[in-house]
């Protein structure tokens, strides 16, 4: 867990203790289901095989080959 300091108004706090003693929540744990909530709502998660594809297209895009490369697998043994 981190530990975060947040300032609230007067009528924030108050709001707070009542949905919290109400729900029988503390207001730590009031806090952190709320904004777990709105995070879930409200970040989109992106899948990481397309951001993988969309880096490498990037990544194809800046790097290019000879035109009459040729890539031959047993030259990378013959090499050594």
């Amino acid at each position: 867990m981190v530990q975060k300091l947040i300032n609230i108004s007067a009528n924030q706090d108050i709001n707070l203790k009542n949905l919290a003693s109400n729900l029988g929540l503390s207001e730590d744990e009031l806090i952190a289901n709320i904004l777990s909530k709105f995070l879930q709502e409200n970040i989109v998660l992106n899948d990481p095989l397309e951001d993988f594809l969309a880096e490498a297209e990037i990544i194809s895009q800046i790097h290019k080959l000879p035109k009459d490369y040729n890539f031959n697998r047993q030259e990378i043994y013959d090499s050594n």
